[in-house]
């Protein structure tokens, strides 16, 4: 059975900025301290394309259930999707990763209906990484880009109350503003939505530096927004959401940036990484690469 995929998705993003311009993203670097990696005795350039390996094995109070390192490689055209977001038996990647990875389907509007969300002409994978080639495709005359998240093991979908993320991401390539991306926590029925709350981290142009956003389920309705610490999307950095019961903090690079215990989400969320034009002022000639080194996630224990 295919997951079952939020077709509101469209209607999160335009309720408000959609994804966070840069000027927004400046105004938070400007008042937040420039970010210090932290010694890492996993950094190695030699062995991961992001420099830091995938972690593997549970932590202390977390049972890890995904473990996903894009580790066969597959080009541009090898993952299509049925309009549920399955891989077609009939595509190229379809062996390996059809149980491992589901995609927004070919056509879907992206936010504000600025651009479409086109699998075959965005996703491929090469050197373990997962790769999204945003851009405005000719054929079409439509900005592409793509949506897609990890499954659990056996090919269930990743929806969980309560969890812990981490990814390893980065914006490469990029010809200038009006790209954005947002990884995030949405209600697994999306019916539940802005009720629910969501987890937006990070989210914004991909031409600047991180931020993020933070939605209390109802009858709270402010948002709030998470900083990034002076990180930049151009560079390599690991991103962290750990949703407990009765709080949510998010961390890029081992470093926590906000954290709160108001109003936390309390139903099912799925974590998933969407991309697409920020707003009407995207150029045609713009173009950017949205790379995944890794994605784990874990279960409470």
């Amino acid at each position: 059975m295919s997951p079952v995929l939020p077709h509101t998705i469209t209607d999160h993003v335009s309720r408000r900025t959609a994804l966070a311009g840069v000027g927004t993203v400046a105004a938070v670097a400007a008042v937040t301290p420039a970010l210090r990696r932290p010694l890492d005795p996993s950094w190695n350039a030699d062995v991961s394309p992001s420099g830091m390996n995938m972690p593997t094995g549970d932590l202390a109070g977390w049972n890890q259930v995904i473990a996903e390192d894009f580790d066969v490689d597959f080009p541009r055209g090898a993952f299509v999707t049925d309009q549920q977001g399955a891989l077609l038996p009939s595509c190229a990647a379809h062996q390996t990763y059809a149980r491992r990875l589901c995609a927004y389907p070919e056509g879907w509007k992206t936010q504000n209906g600025d651009g479409i969300y086109s699998p075959d002409r965005t996703i491929s994978t090469n050197d373990s990484l997962l790769d999204f080639y945003l851009h405005t495709d000719g054929g079409l005359n439509r900005a592409v880009s793509a949506a897609l998240f990890p499954l659990r093991p056996g090919g269930a979908d990743n929806a969980r109350t309560f969890g812990r993320w981490s990814w390893r991401m980065r914006a490469s390539g990029v010809t200038g503003a009006g790209w954005g991306c947002v990884s995030l926590l949405w209600p697994e029925n999306s019916q539940d939505w802005p009720g629910s709350g969501e987890a937006d981290w990070p989210e914004g142009d991909i031409s600047g530096l991180v931020s993020g956003w933070n939605h209390p389920r109802s009858p709270v309705p402010a948002q709030t927004l998470i900083p990034g610490n002076g990180a930049l999307w151009a560079d390599w950095h690991t991103y962290t959401i750990e949703w407990r019961q009765d709080s949510l903090s998010y961390f890029v690079d081992g470093v926590r940036t906000f954290a709160t215990s108001i109003a936390v989400p309390s139903t099912p969320m799925r974590w998933l990484t969407q991309s697409g034009p920020n707003d009407g002022s995207l150029a045609s000639s713009t173009s950017a690469h949205l790379q995944i080194d890794w994605v784990v996630s874990y279960d409470p224990a």
